[in-house]
């Protein structure tokens, strides 16, 4: 019998991202601050892949307020220093929509147990009654393993 060697996920436990940046709101023709958080967990090899589970945390957009996150998932690829993030964002009142915000960007080199990251994406919609849509959302933070 040929047993198959397998590269096995590993736990790298509970992860916080906080970042934070600019967006442009066409409608009032300037930029807003938003500021993420997310939390999780995360899987994988800190040099190779790590998979990230997203199960909380919030989106605080200026002249807008603060919008639940619900849950989303990711991926930090080490080796091309490439990250992706899906998260689903709740305005969490009566009348509140669930929006779905993709993420990507570059993610850095691992130091002191954080990885420093940027993230983009062209629109968002933001999960509140009139579904404003900001444009070149723009983020700097880091996800920090605890």
């Amino acid at each position: 019998m040929i047993q198959l060697a397998t590269s096995s996920s590993h736990s790298l436990g509970n992860f916080v991202l906080s970042a934070s940046g600019t967006a442009y709101d066409p409608k009032h023709h300037e930029k807003v601050d938003v500021i993420l958080t997310v939390t999780g967990t995360a899987h994988g090899k800190q040099k190779v892949v790590i998979n990230i589970v997203a199960r909380g945390g919030s989106a605080q957009v200026e002249n807008y307020g603060t919008f639940a996150l619900i849950k989303g998932h990711g991926l930090l690829i080490q080796r091309c220093h490439f990250a992706f993030l899906h998260i689903k964002v709740t305005g969490g009142y009566y009348g509140g929509q669930t929006t779905n915000w993709n993420l990507r960007g570059h993610v850095g080199v691992l130091q002191n147990n954080a990885w420093p990251v940027t993230l983009s994406a062209d629109r968002i919609r933001l999960p509140a009654q009139g579904a404003r849509i900001l444009h070149g959302l723009f983020l700097r933070g880091t996800i920090a393993l605890n």
